[in-house]
């Protein structure tokens, strides 16, 4: 597991796609998005008798996670998107496209900490994940992240902040 700076740093470059699809504001939106459930995965800290990496580091839990929180964060962003998307978006905002692409930025958020994790999950004294939970009890790591190197962390937020200011002055508003 990589600390709380580079889970914020894959969630910025998995949310990055977003500047080819939508214009400034709603792109931003999306990164934020994004970024509410970088590090929600980690809740299994704070919760007795819960493992960490396990049931709240798996698929099941970023979609449900995406389904539930997407259903609460609609109607709370309803009023900003509607003055940010119907400056420049051609197709209108309804209810329904709000959900899906709130849904789908809080999925690639919890996504993003379930990979970054994949990649550094076994050093440190961090378990592997389990990622298919409850469906299979199998337990998977890459281990090619270091478990909190600075460089790694810092360098990750690097690139993301470098290629979102570089998206930002080539975005066309």
């Amino acid at each position: 597991m990589v600390d709380v700076l580079g889970h914020v740093a894959t969630a910025l470059l998995f949310a990055a796609p977003a500047w080819f699809v939508w214009d400034r504001r709603v792109s931003v939106g999306f990164v934020g998005v994004a970024l509410l459930t970088s590090m929600a995965p980690d809740i299994d800290l704070y919760l007795p008798n819960v493992p960490h990496h396990g049931p709240t580091h798996s698929i099941l839990f970023a979609v449900v996670l995406a389904v539930g929180g997407g259903a609460v964060l609609t109607p709370l962003l309803r009023p900003a998107f509607a003055r940010w998307w119907g400056r420049t978006e051609y197709t209108p905002l309804t209810r329904e496209r709000l959900y899906r692409f709130v849904t789908v930025g809080l999925l690639l958020g919890a996504l993003s900490h379930l990979f970054i994790d994949l990649l550094s999950a076994g050093t440190g004294g961090n378990p592997p994940l389990e990622l298919f939970w409850p469906f299979f009890e199998k337990w998977f790591v890459i281990d090619f992240i270091y478990y909190d190197a600075p460089r790694w962390n810092f360098g990750l937020f690097a690139v993301a902040v470098v290629l979102h200011g570089v998206l930002i002055a080539f975005d066309s508003e």
